[in-house]
């Protein structure tokens, strides 16, 4: 005490421990707000504040690190492209299958109620390096079935069967490796798990469906190409 008044004063309640954290910090905000006046200043705390912020730091860093990791996948691709196929813009369409396969992936874990925790957290990245590394081969296999001289809908065809087969082997052997942790004694761990598969078999989901259908929108309506013969399409610059 300051004299005969109070200098400061902490308030304890108790709380829920299998409630929401954000409407706890919700509700221990309003009560804050309902203590304070001129002359008294009331911020809330604990555990449940605190965890509260740290997930929206969380948040905001995944988006912001998946951004930047995007942007950074596009240039490299796109440089790549330029110098191996004479074509940029196979570096740009290249990576978007991977921006639906990461939205899903996020959309799926919100539906799931599974929260975006320092595990969870790093599933996007994983689920974004797997699915531009699928794309790529999607891709190449794609532009050379041109440069052999067949029409758009044979390579496409000779694409999704041939190294689609291969991807879907792969997809499965790496989400049923990372799925078992979904039988794991430890929370964060089994939800790290579940997502990292889901995670992967929309990335390869992406890549043999959204992507050749771009790819054949690239060559009827992208820079420079045409609907004639491939083997033209793919020997010009953009």
């Amino acid at each position: 005490m300051h004299g005969r008044r109070y200098a400061a004063l902490r308030l304890s309640a108790g709380v829920d421990g299998s409630a929401d954290v954000s409407t706890v910090s919700d509700q221990l905000d309003g009560v804050a707000a309902t203590l304070e006046t001129d002359d008294v200043r009331a911020t809330a705390t604990g555990r449940s504040l605190v965890a509260a912020e740290a997930t929206d730091q969380l948040i905001a860093t995944v988006i912001e690190s998946l951004a930047v990791t995007l942007v950074a996948i596009l240039g490299l691709l796109t440089v790549v492209f330029r110098a191996a196929r004479g074509r940029a813009s196979l570096g740009v369409i290249t990576p978007v299958p991977v921006d639906f396969a990461v939205s899903w992936l996020l959309g799926t874990l919100a539906l799931l109620g599974i929260p975006i925790s320092m595990t969870t957290a790093l599933v996007g990245s994983i689920a974004l390096g797997l699915g531009s590394d699928y794309a790529i081969h999607v891709t190449e296999r794609f532009g050379d079935e041109l440069e052999a001289g067949v029409d758009t809908a044979t390579a496409l065809h000779r694409t999704v069967v041939c190294t689609g087969g291969a991807l879907l082997s792969s997809a499965v052997t790496t989400a049923a490796g990372f799925g078992v942790l979904g039988f794991a004694l430890l929370p964060a761990l089994r939800q790290f798990g579940i997502s990292l598969a889901i995670g992967i078999g929309y990335a390869f989901v992406a890549s043999v469906v959204v992507l050749p259908s771009l790819l054949a929108c690239w060559v009827r309506y992208g820079p420079g190409t045409t609907a004639e013969p491939a083997a033209r399409v793919a020997a010009g610059d953009d």
